[in-house]
């Protein structure tokens, strides 16, 4: 069988024709599904900075095993764990490009006592021991928004004078190194390919996809 496909909406009208070949169907969305979560993790992995594998592990499927199942490839907002991409959390400014604009626990609790001034996020100075998510560890924020609200110097110290505060300093043993900046939120471009790729992978995959589901249910109808 040659199968000619010259774009997504040719992929559209085959998967159409399948709708009274619930097995057909059934087949050929799973298996467009499997190879496009495959493909985006390598796609984050080529077009994003070194992700974790906590970031890859927030890109995932649902397979359609019912008429009523949605079936579907989707990133998770690792802060909320809302399904979709959202364009205020990681993965969703990556790809629709944007600002994050949600602020976190830590960033309200600091603006909220006004010691970090409005319209402002943190960012970690370099140097800073990040955890396997990429983040500073949570008790550790936790103990320095507890230590500066309560206008205790203890290993953290603000730079700067609210409301012109400039960043956080952390003391290790008996020096001060910079700990957090405050800085604008950053304009994030576009640069995680999602949706390109997944087209490319669906008109690439989708003749033998397709095949493959017609004789599946051929062999369904046969038994």
């Amino acid at each position: 069988m040659a199968i000619e496909v010259r774009g997504i909406d040719d992929v559209n009208r085959m998967l159409a024709s399948l709708a009274d070949l619930p097995v057909a169907l059934r087949y050929a969305k799973n298996a467009l599904i499997a190879r496009v979560w495959e493909a985006e993790k390598t796609q984050a992995m080529m077009d994003m900075d070194r992700p974790k594998p906590f970031t890859l592990s927030q890109i995932l499927y649902d397979r359609k095993e019912t008429d009523a199942d949605l079936g579907r490839v989707w990133v998770r907002d690792p802060f909320l764990n809302n399904i979709g991409a959202d364009e205020s959390t990681y993965h969703g400014v990556n790809i629709l490009g944007g600002t994050r604009d949600r602020l976190k626990a830590s960033e309200v609790a600091l603006q909220a006592a006004g010691l970090m001034p409005h319209g402002y996020v943190w960012a970690p100075a370099s140097g800073v021991r990040l955890d396997t998510y990429g983040n500073i560890g949570g008790t550790t924020i936790q103990k320095m928004v507890s230590d500066l609200k309560g206008g205790v110097r203890g290993n953290f110290f603000l730079m700067g004078t609210p409301p012109r505060t400039l960043g956080v300093f952390i003391k290790v043993e008996d020096s001060w190194y910079p700990f957090l900046w405050f800085v604008p939120p950053r304009q994030y471009s576009q640069r995680f390919d999602f949706y390109g790729r997944a087209f490319q992978e669906i008109e690439y995959h989708w003749p033998r996809i397709y095949e493959e589901a017609m004789d599946r249910a051929l062999q369904a109808a046969g038994s």
